[in-house]
């Protein structure tokens, strides 16, 4: 079966809350195509990420640098940097240099590029020959016997065209062009071959004059049609914002749903976890159980001095928790009323309505969230964290901060935050009429997930 490099996103895009990882599917995508000498249509799916007030290269400072040597060796700039709109988002310096047209940023670039993928082979070949060339081909040769491929490919391509060993080099992208697109199991390879070229003028002279689509036999049509189906794929998540394929269904069926997805996995995870295999205990029929009545529910809101939301209160009285085994143990879904109980939780520290990893870098202490002095631990989410409750008094102070920052940011933020927000919380006005939320947290990642 031929070679194909172009997938569709996946379809787990449109339910992805956030804008992040959206954007670098999106960005992944355009230079995909953009590696097939597409220039225009690639500078077409980053020009709707701009449009939608997503593009940020945070989550990929490579994409970034590659683009940028696309753009200058096509001189095939998008419209949004030869003009930037002074009401959208200020692009992400992050790690990687600043984003510009003049030469200056793109040796910069350059410089940056080869920092982190040839400090090595620049060391060892200050000043090549033919023979250098050679050696550095046996190295990558050896390499990709061993069922390695190293990140070298990009700068011993341009030592061959440096010496006029044009034929060599142009073999040489032959050979790593499935690498370069990579597979679904491929991954650390796709980054490594990606990492050897991004910063790489000869290489990108190649590219865009069209070299990789030739040697695929690709036709521009199939180009355009990928690129259209990629366009509204991600303009659908956009403009409708992250899919809820569950929100039109009652508890009773959500928890029906829990129920049978966990009978399937279970046995499965006792096969693949040294941990739960130490669990001999039989599979239930089911994990739900027995729902509180309306009694024992109020004298439950009784004991924790508050009323609980409505939501919850019909969760407890279809089942009274959800757990596997022990609920003592901190690591089940939901925990059986008797002993829910308030909780300090450490961390988080804040009530953060916007967590700092679904903000651009240079927004991440913009907000000063109220402090969280306590929590309704109702689980775990199944490993050892908190799943915690969070009273509306709490919410309420969360939401005015909100609203101070918002009102005296700047267009370009205003636009940023709107985003967030509508991925989070469907809109700002059903921020603002938000009454309790969830706070999600797990010991191996500090930043909490959010529901409202």
């Amino acid at each position: 079966m031929p070679f194909f490099p172009l997938r569709p996103l996946e379809p787990s895009v449109l339910e992805e809350r956030s804008f992040k990882c959206v954007t670098s599917a999106g960005l992944s995508a355009a230079l995909d195509v953009m590696i097939l000498g597409s220039i225009e249509q690639g500078n077409r799916i980053v020009s709707i990420l701009y449009d939608h007030n997503v593009l940020t290269f945070e989550n990929d400072d490579l994409q970034k640098v590659a683009m940028h040597f696309a753009w200058d060796t096509s001189q095939q700039w998008p419209t949004f940097i030869l003009k930037r709109d002074p009401n959208k988002p200020a692009f992400v310096r992050s790690r990687s240099p600043h984003f510009g047209k003049s030469d200056e940023s793109l040796r910069e670039m350059e410089k940056w590029s080869r920092q982190q993928w040839a400090e090595d082979l620049r060391k060892k070949y200050p000043s090549f020959d033919d023979q250098d060339l050679q050696d550095a081909f046996s190295r990558y040769d050896e390499q990709a016997k061993g069922g390695k491929k190293l990140g070298s490919a990009g700068i011993i391509i341009e030592m061959a065209f440096v010496l006029s060993q044009n034929s060599n080099a142009e073999e040489l992208l032959k050979e790593i062009i499935p690498l370069i697109f990579g597979s679904r199991n491929q991954r650390d390879y796709t980054t490594n071959q990606r990492q050897s070229f991004a910063g790489n003028k000869k290489v990108w002279q190649l590219l865009s004059a069209g070299f990789v689509k030739g040697h695929l036999n690709i036709s521009d049509n199939v180009i355009l049609n990928h690129v259209e189906s990629t366009l509204y794929t991600l303009t659908q998540r956009f403009e409708k914002g992250p899919e809820r394929p569950f929100r039109n269904q009652s508890i009773r069926e959500l928890i029906d749903l829990l129920d049978v997805t966990w009978l399937q996995i279970k046995p499965h995870e006792r096969e693949q976890s040294a941990l739960v295999n130490c669990d001999d205990s039989p599979i239930p029929n089911s994990f739900t159980h027995r729902g509180l009545s309306a009694q024992k529910i109020r004298q439950m809101e009784e004991r924790l001095g508050t009323e609980l939301p409505r939501d919850f209160k019909e969760f407890l009285a279809v089942t009274n928790g959800f757990y596997t085994g022990d609920p003592q143990l901190d690591i089940d879904i939901f925990k059986p009323a008797d002993i829910m109980a308030w909780q300090e939780p450490g961390w988080p520290e804040t009530v953060e309505l916007l967590p700092y990893d679904e903000l651009p870098s240079n927004m991440m202490n913009l907000f000063k969230w109220p402090k969280l002095p306590r929590g309704l631990q109702t689980g775990s989410g199944t490993d050892e964290g908190y799943q915690l409750l969070i009273e509306p008094n709490l919410v309420k102070s969360a939401v005015e901060e909100f609203d101070t920052q918002y009102a005296a940011a700047d267009e370009g933020t205003k636009r940023v935050l709107e985003r967030v927000v509508a991925d989070l919380y469907g809109s700002i006005e059903e921020l603002r009429q938000m009454e309790w939320m969830m706070l999600v947290t797990f010991h191996w990642n500090p930043v909490s997930i959010v529901f409202g």
